[in-house]
């Protein structure tokens, strides 16, 4: 094994990835939940609504919060092999303090947040992808090397049709709950994307 410290990284950035996935579709959940479950008119079942949107928003982040964790773990170790997966801990670290930011706001102010979040979570995804690139390049491995190209534009603009979405509820509300569920739903692909990626990226290491 030629890089030993990026095998161990990248695979707590695998598992990383399969915790975001995870709370990626406890948010989609929720999304729904919020748009077809609290409009009811009985004010019993708007409140277990509530607590229940609550609880699953709640469950979302722990689990997010454990993929940053891991994330951060995962990046550490194998930018002792490839120096670009160190520039992905910074965003991590602004990717974590946007969402407890958006766990105790509200309003405008979660918004701009998500909007960070977006962003970071996206420079995430593209160092990690030039760190898996770069140990490809190193190896001589052109396929990993194809394959990171047409990742990483899946990934980018996966992204940024999430963005523009997110800043069109942020300015039009009323249909802020349906944008939300598909921009949950185009997350929840990219990450499918970077799994499968990362999946390579193992094997490619434990070669």
């Amino acid at each position: 094994m030629k890089f030993p410290n990026a095998f161990s990284g990248v695979k707590k950035l695998f598992l990383a990835e399969l915790f975001n996935i995870i709370s990626a579709t406890i948010m989609f959940l929720s999304a729904v939940f919020a748009l077809f479950v609290t409009d009811d008119a009985s004010p019993d079942n708007h409140a277990a609504g509530f607590f229940a949107l609550i609880a699953l928003s709640f469950v979302s982040v722990v689990f997010g919060i454990v993929a940053f964790v891991l994330q951060i773990v995962g990046a550490n170790q194998a930018r002792r092999d490839e120096r670009m997966f160190k520039k992905a801990i910074y965003f991590v670290i602004i990717c974590v303090i946007c969402t407890l930011a958006m766990a105790f706001g509200s309003g405008m102010f979660n918004k701009i947040s998500a909007g960070i979040d977006e962003v970071s979570t996206l420079l995430i995804h593209v160092y990690v992808i030039m760190g898996i690139f770069g140990i490809a390049d190193q190896l001589e491995n052109t396929a990993m090397q194809s394959r990171g190209k047409l990742t990483l534009l899946l990934i980018t603009a996966a992204f940024a049709v999430a963005f523009v979405l997110q800043l069109v509820g942020a300015f039009m509300p009323e249909i802020a709950e349906p944008l939300s569920i598909v921009s949950a739903v185009i997350e929840f692909v990219s990450y499918i994307i970077l799994l499968i990626y990362l999946g390579a990226a193992k094997k490619m290491l434990a070669a």
